[in-house]
């Protein structure tokens, strides 16, 4: 029952910031600043999808460099594309090299229904995921108690998430009750695990 409303609370949360009437403060930046960020940001982001080299990416990647360079935020998708450990951690890498203001247009991210990216892939991602980051989703990686752990840590810091989806996953019953009770400990906060 609690998990029931939890998700509707998130998919609720998850169509106001599709349909853009829930947001935010976005960081102020000088005129002309905000268009360089995220274009440097989708660059990156593309540079390291071409690197893997899968159709999905390739595709990711051209979807990316299309992207308007005024747009005040950026949400990377990238589910079902066969993602491993290899691929999460040069998309890590990317998220590494962005800086500060950079990762600040990084509103919402998704590699669910990859499950090659396991443990190993998602400690990778819990190090590189941006802090200002907003909805991670994570459904069905292959992802155990080590991966969990680590974004477990990374959500405990991140002070602008609102929503984390990581059902599909392999968590203990610890776990996912450490979980559960982050999402207790924040009104804002929706934890579909």
């Amino acid at each position: 029952m609690v998990r029931r409303e939890v998700l509707k609370g998130g998919l609720a949360m998850a169509g106001l910031l599709a349909a853009g009437t829930w947001a935010l403060p976005f960081p102020a930046d000088a005129a002309g600043r905000s268009e360089v960020h995220m274009k440097t940001l989708s660059s990156k982001l593309a540079d390291a999808l071409r690197s893997i080299g899968t159709d999905p990416c390739i595709a990711k990647a051209a979807q990316l460099e299309a992207t308007r360079k005024d747009d005040r935020e950026l949400s990377f998708h990238l589910r079902s594309a066969e993602l491993d450990e290899a691929a999460t951690a040069i998309i890590a890498g990317a998220l590494r090299s962005l800086s500060d203001n950079e990762a600040s247009y990084l509103a919402s991210f998704s590699l669910s229904y990859n499950q090659g990216i396991g443990d190993t892939g998602a400690v990778h991602l819990a190090h590189a995921l941006p802090q200002g980051l907003r909805v991670l989703g994570l459904v069905g990686c292959g992802i155990g108690d080590q991966g969990g752990e680590a974004l477990l840590q990374w959500a405990s810091q991140a002070q602008r998430l609102r929503m984390i989806c990581i059902e599909g996953n392999s968590f203990s019953g610890a776990l996912t009750a450490r979980f559960q009770e982050l999402a207790r400990q924040s009104s804002s906060l929706f934890v579909v695990v």
